[in-house]
């Protein structure tokens, strides 16, 4: 009974330490939309995103189409929101990069990690240790443009009973 309460123990440490270690809060997200046209297009993009309950102010590039996006403080970020939110403009996110802040957090190659409540593949990493404000990027189809998308394809992942984001340390 002694070694079961024991190993019981220890589980629980294990897992608090873990997911102490993993989560980390998305402190910035800077896009870029594709197919906008105008500063018209332009404005639907912002406004469409302005709808987010998360976001709390919106830095918006006309000639780049770069939108870079802040959040209200203890609000979930909800990645995939902002993505239909610049599909529902009428529009395609090229790009989609995101920070958050972690505190030395061992990363073996291809590994998944939860963070910000959020289920990350990391492509490419090399066995990193994420460490201080990182950024990430998405390589889900819905967030690059195919070329992007062709060239990571092989070493994505799809899981269709959870959302999974694939990403590279940028």
């Amino acid at each position: 009974m002694k070694s079961i309460n024991k190993t019981i123990v220890m589980i629980i440490v294990m897992l608090s330490i873990t997911l102490s270690n993993s989560f980390a809060q998305i402190t910035k997200v800077t896009l870029q939309a594709s197919g906008l046209t105008c500063s018209m297009c332009n404005l639907a993009v912002k406004k469409s995103l302005q709808k987010l309950s998360f976001i709390k102010e919106i830095d918006a590039d006309v000639e780049t189409s770069i939108y870079t996006l802040t959040f209200k403080e203890g609000e979930k970020i909800i990645l995939s929101d902002i993505q239909k939110a610049v599909k529902k403009a009428g529009f395609s996110v090229a790009k989609l990069v995101f920070t958050s802040t972690f505190n030395n957090m061992p990363i073996p190659e291809n590994s998944q990690i939860v963070a910000d409540g959020n289920t990350y593949h990391i492509i490419d990493n090399k066995n990193k240790k994420l460490n201080g404000s990182v950024d990430l990027r998405i390589i889900d189809k819905e967030f690059v443009l195919d070329k992007e998308y062709k060239k990571y394809k092989s070493k994505i992942i799809v899981n269709l009973e959870k959302q999974i984001f694939n990403v590279t340390i940028n």
